[in-house]
């Protein structure tokens, strides 16, 4: 593992000394896997891709880097990401005010494989990635904020009328109330496979702007913060899975509106230690089916009515197994013929009258009662 800091800008695949953001003039130091890489204020264009051990765009005192010399790092500086490269790398951390670490932008799609972090303390204009333009950002790994010795600054930004899909949970910060984990500030779209949590002091999602906003996972607030906030009357938002407000009162969500969508994961809505159930996810967690109740019979607070036909006793088949009892009724010839006699008690019934009918085997007995 070594430090490598960038020398000029330039395209990242570049390797010629002289001209390669990694070349000294006589010698090249390129990124490989397992390298810090520092930007240094410089533009670095990602034309392959790349997997790094940790990217920023922070400042770095002095240390020894890949080059062999003992110097610092300037803060500031950006990895542009072009058209179709992956970027792999466990850490990208923004720590320069007003600069995003990663940034797509045009009509490009690209991937980012690991965990985003924003900047240490208050500089709320830092971002670990963004997208300013029309393309898809896709991003592999968590939006995590909040701890001793790393905040979150807008961590994630989508300022234009792009796309940004991330599949991992994305948390507020701690530090300030700037610290957002993902902002939609465009008309753009986000999409998030996973829980948002809010920070102590920030907000996990914020979608700001008229764009629209999709949650796949919990939302859960914290003591003090809500975890999704829209504040915009023609946003977009919905939620598809548990809203978790704090027991304190502090709601998950703070909106002018937003949709619950049961579709693909059910929906608890939980105040304090209640918890509070939509329609299809009564059915899922502990409803039965509509087809399973007799047809009619209102339940789950009269949202769900049944729709199972039950047969009377009268017209299944004797012996058989119907609602609380069992069916009385013959419905085929074996039945009717191996029913005990004195079972065939209604009055004025034929089964009455054939029970009491002669028989040859009667008759016999009757004469043979004579001749004796």
């Amino acid at each position: 593992m070594a430090n490598v800091r960038a020398f000029r800008s330039g395209a990242w695949s570049d390797t010629n000394p002289a001209t390669s953001p990694w070349g000294t003039g006589g010698a090249l130091y390129a990124p490989v896997a397992g390298d810090d890489v520092y930007s240094n204020t410089f533009t670095i264009h990602v034309d392959t891709n790349v997997t790094v051990n940790s990217v920023t765009n922070g400042y770095a005192s002095s240390r020894l880097w890949k080059d062999g010399a003992t110097t610092t790092a300037t803060g500031g500086g950006t990895f542009n990401l072009l058209n179709g490269v992956v970027f792999t790398s466990p850490t990208v951390f923004a720590a320069a005010d007003s600069w995003s670490v990663l940034s797509l932008s045009g009509t490009n799609t690209a991937s980012i494989v690991g965990n985003l972090y924003g900047n240490n303390g208050v500089i709320a204009r830092a971002k670990a990635a963004q997208n300013t333009g029309s393309g898809t950002l896709f991003i592999t790994g968590s939006i995590a904020g909040g701890s001793t010795n790393q905040g979150i600054g807008q961590t994630t930004e989508n300022s234009s009328g792009g796309l940004i899909v991330v599949t991992g949970n994305v948390t507020g910060g701690i530090t300030n109330t700037s610290n957002i984990g993902l902002v939609n500030a465009s008309v753009g779209t986000i999409i998030v496979t996973g829980n948002v949590t809010a920070g102590s002091l920030a907000y996990g999602i914020n979608n700001s702007s008229t764009g629209t906003a999709i949650v796949v996972g919990n939302v859960v607030a914290t003591s003090a913060t809500n975890a999704f906030v829209s504040s915009n009357a023609s946003a977009i938002n919905k939620i598809s899975g548990n809203i978790i407000n704090n027991s304190n009162g502090t709601a998950a969500i703070y909106a002018t509106r937003y949709v619950v969508d049961p579709v693909p994961t059910n929906s608890v809505i939980q105040y304090s230690n209640t918890n509070m159930f939509t329609t299809d996810s009564l059915s899922a967690f502990s409803m039965p089916p509509v087809s399973a109740v007799r047809s009619g019979v209102s339940f789950a607070n009269s949202t769900l009515t049944g729709t199972c036909k039950v047969p009377s006793a009268n017209s299944v088949n004797i012996g058989v197994p119907v609602d609380n009892t069992v069916g009385t009724a013959f419905l085929n010839p074996a039945t009717l013929f191996d029913a005990s006699v004195a079972s065939l008690t209604a009055s004025d019934s034929l089964g009455a009258r054939l029970k009491n009918s002669a028989t040859v085997q009667s008759v016999g007995n009757i004469i043979a009662s004579f001749s004796n």
